[in-house]
Parts: structure tokens; C-alpha cells; sequence
């Protein structure tokens, strides 16, 4: 399930990644991006959805976990590649934490400054709070999953509380909440162009700390309108 569209910037900042955070033994570049594609492509929304469902604790369970499913998940697909697989950014980190997003280059250097990214991710010590809420969006029960399924993708990208990997994990948390009603987003064909991105980032512009600016609704909407032209009904058997 790939979600660069960048590949030979995605490359370099991953080798920065890999300099910042070793493991040990040492991994190769080629190697830690072969790990990272075959555990993502391992990944079954529809499976993780249906055992929660099959469970008679699942809608239970799922919304224990959600908070701290995203960490599980960066831990799964990070093991053996970074050392701060399933954390997430911290100010002691190199740069405080700091990561910018949007643009083909994203780079922590040695001067302790960032490349010009568009849009930087939140302080580092809101990411447990601001992720805790969002996954509230998504609570089983909600009466609108599709609208808070949209929302809930949007706000996690903002948050970007890790280095890499943001857009794989949203999207397996969308998955499999939307499996659960019924649906699902294809993905692939949405991203075959790079309007999708566009929409995201007219969200990301118009964000602010508090979530009502009339912009930011309207932004909102407009991704959601976007994000509808590629859901599906799954029509039970």
C-alpha cells in the first residue's frame, strides 16, 4: 500500500531516518524499505476488522486499543528498522521533535533546522492528547462513519505524530473502522493523481488550534466531497 509519491525523496529521508535512530545490528537502506513494503502489504484491515466483529467484545475492545493503535501499528512495521519504532516524535529528539510535511523534501539536519516543508506537525508534547481525541471521532457507534472517518484521516496527517508512516496507519484505521459499517475508500485509484494531496493540504492550510474557523469547515467539506467520489458500499452477501 504505497503513499509517497516522491520515491527518490522518500529514499534520502529515510536514510536520514535510519542515521538518526540505528538499530543494531545495522540495517541497509534497501533493506529497511523492503521491511517497511513487505509489513505494510501484510496488513489486512478487513481481517483486523472482521475479528473484532466476530469477537462479542470487539466494538469493546477496538475502542480500548484505538488510542494506542497507532503506536502498535508504527511498532510493527518499524521493528528492526528504527530504534523508535512505536514512539512517537519527542523533544528529545534531534530538531525537538520537529518535522515538516507536504513537500518532496522533509529533512532533519545537523544544524537543527528543518527543510522547507509546508506544514510542520504538531509540538511533540501534544501528539498522546491530540491523537487520543481524534481517535474519538471514530468511535464505533458514531452515527456518521463516513464524515468522521474523513476527519479523523485529516486531523492524524496533521498531527503527523511520527516521522514516517502517518498515511499507511491512517489509512489502516480508516480501513478498518469502515469495514466495520460496511464501506470502504479506494485508495489506489484516488491516488493515481495528485489532486487528493491538494485537498489534504487546503485542510492543513486552513487548520486551526481550536477546529471552528469557517475556512477549516469548509476545507473540511470539500475533502469529504473529494473522498466520497471513491467509497464503496459493501453489500453484504
Amino acid at each position: 500500500m504505497r503513499h509517497h509519491l516522491y520515491s527518490t525523496e522518500d529514499r534520502e529521508y529515510l536514510e536520514e531516518l535510519l542515521g538518526y535512530f540505528p538499530v543494531s545490528p545495522p540495517i541497509s537502506l534497501d533493506e529497511a524499505q523492503n521491511a517497511i513494503r513487505d509489513i505494510s502489504r501484510s496488513w489486512d484491515p478487513m481481517k483486523f476488522s472482521e475479528g473484532l466483529i466476530s469477537s462479542g467484545s470487539g466494538i469493546v475492545f477496538f475502542e480500548k486499543v484505538l488510542p494506542i493503535l497507532p503506536k502498535l501499528l508504527h511498532k510493527t512495521m518499524y521493528s528492526g528498522v528504527l530504534s523508535n519504532a512505536g514512539e512517537y516524535r519527542k523533544k528529545s529528539d534531534p530538531n525537538e521533535g520537529i518535522v515538516e510535511f507536504g513537500l518532496p523534501i522533509k529533512k532533519l539536519t545537523d544544524a537543527g533546522c528543518s527543510s522547507n516543508g509546508r506544514f510542520t506537525g504538531i509540538n511533540p508534547d501534544s501528539i498522546k492528547e491530540k491523537v487520543a481525541s481524534v481517535c474519538r471521532l471514530i468511535e464505533m457507534d458514531c452515527d456518521t462513519p463516513f464524515l468522521n472517518a474523513a476527519f479523523f484521516y485529516q486531523k492524524f496527517i496533521r498531527i503527523h505524530p511520527f516521522y514516517d508512516g502517518n498515511g499507511r496507519i491512517g489509512r489502516f484505521i480508516v480501513d478498518a473502522f469502515l469495514y466495520s459499517h460496511n464501506m470502504y475508500i479506494d485508495w489506489e485509484r484516488m491516488k493515481k493523481t495528485t489532486r487528493w494531496i491538494r485537498q489534504l493540504n487546503y485542510c492543513h492550510r486552513k487548520t486551526k488550534d481550536d477546529g471552528s474557523s469557517l475556512s477549516y469547515i469548509f476545507a473540511l467539506k470539500w475533502w469529504v466531497y473529494y473522498l466520497a467520489k471513491f467509497k464503496h458500499e459493501i453489500k453484504p452477501e
